[in-house]
């Protein structure tokens, strides 16, 4: 079946807050949370990037050397599962009700005094993707491009060992450092003989183009994409801007809640269940130290 890669998906913006979900598919809480994501994403629409970031634990199939490295930069030592990052400093933890993310939201937003212009378009090319990402301006110290392929539908099992999908998972991303004199490939991942890349700079505009070949586990349907321009500096993490493009509507809201694997919405508010981590079940806030 043709996709919309055949002909090219383009989208133009930037100003999404860019949620990075640390998830893991033995995770009982994220069991519960997870399939109400949906409730929070759908209304929200391009106000939102989402990805989900899995540890490559050697339990959990969907973690990668992608998500391995994205969780590095944005949490370190991580202190529980799930953990939504926003924009890549305040943090949700535990047990996260889609109100809760969009109050969030709207603190991200505001947080935000401008967000930077973005331009992300991808095409398909026989067994290949094609993409490209354009920051109208220049890029600062510490400051990155970063292109990002998720995937919906990833067949996995829940903690009970019944099988499961899961939405928004990374699957592959190339992030550079550049300027009008030097460019730096910071990570070509899953692995850096999937992907070439080059990058462009002037006193304008910066550009990010990337050729990455198409794994033969991906649906091709079901891939989404991010563009990001973000920075890391001794401060911390920050996200500057970031704009999506996705193929298809998003999942059934109705269907994702109703899930036979998602127990019962009720249980969300059910104690005595705990993190990883050894967290209780709950939900924390933190912030980064570059908003400090």
């Amino acid at each position: 079946m043709a996709t919309a890669l055949e002909q090219g998906v383009a989208s133009k913006g930037g100003s999404s807050v860019l949620i990075d979900e640390y998830t893991a598919t033995w995770c009982q809480i994220c069991a519960v949370v997870d399939p109400l994501v949906p409730i929070f994403l759908e209304p929200n629409g391009e106000r939102v990037a989402y990805v989900s970031i899995h540890p490559d634990d050697g339990i959990d199939l969907l973690g990668n050397n992608a998500s391995t490295t994205r969780i590095d930069w944005l949490l370190g030592d991580p202190v529980g599962t799930p953990t939504f990052i926003f924009d890549g400093g305040e943090k949700l933890i535990g047990s996260v009700t889609p109100s809760q993310l969009h109050s969030e939201l709207l603190r991200a937003e505001s947080a935000r005094p401008r967000f930077s212009e973005l331009q992300l378009s991808v095409s398909r090319e026989a067994s290949a993707l094609i993409l490209e990402l354009v920051l109208t301006g220049v890029l600062g110290e510490g400051e990155m491009l970063s292109l990002l392929i998720t995937e919906d539908g990833v067949s996995s099992f829940d903690p009970a060992g019944e099988p499961m999908e899961s939405d928004h998972v990374l699957r592959a991303m190339i992030s550079v450092e550049l300027s009008a004199d030097d460019s730096n490939l910071v990570l070509a991942a899953p692995d850096d003989t999937h992907a070439a890349w080059n990058a462009s700079a002037s006193t304008i505009s910066v550009i990010l183009r990337a050729t990455v070949n198409i794994s033969g586990d991906w649906d091709i349907g079901s891939l989404g994409f991010v563009g990001i321009h973000e920075a890391r500096t001794s401060a911390g993490h920050s996200v500057l801007g970031a704009v999506q493009v996705v193929q298809r509507e998003s999942p059934d809201v109705e269907k994702s809640t109703n899930a036979l694997w998602l127990l019962a919405a009720g249980t969300v508010l059910a104690g005595g269940i705990a993190l990883a981590s050894g967290m209780l079940f709950g939900i924390s806030r933190t912030r980064s130290t570059s908003e400090e």
